[in-house]
């Protein structure tokens, strides 16, 4: 009789082990599908890495909220101009990974803005690892590649997944550009133009911001995937009225050259190219020189 109630017991000590381990997982436990959502439940914010908070918390009289045309919102840093009278207004999309308050990007905006060029700044965020592996491959096709005819969109890497995120990543950020260009325009700025660093410099020459709404590119130590060469030297070979300014560092004289003379060869005349002494990629010591540059250029051209 004794052995039975030792067994009892024993029992009754490890059920309420069990029910002290499971009743914390029990209370947290989903509750069923058709039930009422409380009202008083935060609502889920998407964030896309590039330090949105503390730019907030850093900038708050600067940050501005555009809502692209895909949805969502997109955070930029408005930097009004300096001086009385306004000489334009510009878009400048950081580099990728990077937000739209860098050292570099706030000191050359600060710089422009001094000038009399307000400046909208954006951050460009990273592709997915998917989508970069498609892009750093380079096209591989037999004997060699002839030109894209203009108008056509050409693409032999392109599978029906990796296809689609990259369309929704480009149409994001190309999203993004143009929801700026509109807010700057909107503020009744002109002339306008877009500035974009490294690999921003393929979405800043795109089509469809509008050659003549938007005259002036420039690039900033410009960067582009090797899946996109094709459609790039496209773009270039059309540019409509495009005015276009690449900023290549020193020590990369050499690299971009061809592009440069391929796309004056198709007829693209106000395409130029200068060196400026900055670091791979460039960082805020050089962003007087750039922005002295931009300057000088715009004012060609802007006649201001």
């Amino acid at each position: 009789m004794r052995r039975v109630q030792r067994c009892w017991m024993r029992a009754g000590r490890v059920l309420g082990v069990w029910a002290l381990m499971l009743g914390p997982a029990l209370a947290q436990s989903p509750a069923p599908a058709d039930a009422e959502p409380s009202p008083e439940a935060p609502r889920l914010a998407v964030h896309t890495g590039l330090a949105e908070g503390a730019l907030q918390r850093r900038f708050p009289d600067r940050v501005r909220w555009l809502e692209p045309e895909g949805g969502g919102q997109t955070l930029a840093l408005w930097f009004p101009e300096g001086r009385p009278d306004a000489r334009g207004a510009l878009v400048l999309m950081a580099n990728e990974g990077e937000s739209a308050g860098t050292d570099l990007v706030l000191a050359v905006a600060e710089a422009l803005a001094d000038a009399g060029w307000a400046v909208l700044t954006l951050g460009l965020e990273p592709p997915t690892e998917s989508v970069r592996a498609r892009l750093e491959r380079a096209p591989t096709v037999p004997g060699q590649t002839p030109p894209p005819a203009p108008g056509v969109m050409i693409d032999v890497l392109a599978t029906p997944a990796s296809e689609g995120a990259e369309a929704d990543y480009r149409a994001r950020v190309q999203g993004q550009l143009q929801a700026a260009v509109a807010w700057l325009a909107g503020q009744g700025y002109g002339p306008l133009g877009a500035v974009g660093i490294g690999r921003a410099a393929f979405y800043v020459v795109a089509p469809d911001l509008g050659q003549a709404s938007v005259p002036f590119r420039v690039w900033v130590a410009p960067a582009f995937y090797p899946g996109r060469e094709s459609e790039l030297a496209q773009r270039l070979a059309a540019p409509q009225g495009l005015a276009l300014l690449e900023l290549y560092p020193v020590v990369e004289a050499r690299s971009g050259r061809e592009r440069w003379v391929t796309a004056r060869r198709a007829g693209f005349s106000d395409y130029q190219r200068q060196p400026v002494a900055m670091a791979v990629p460039p960082g805020p010591a050089a962003a007087q020189a750039l922005a002295n540059r931009i300057l000088a250029w715009l004012g060609r051209r802007s006649g201001s």
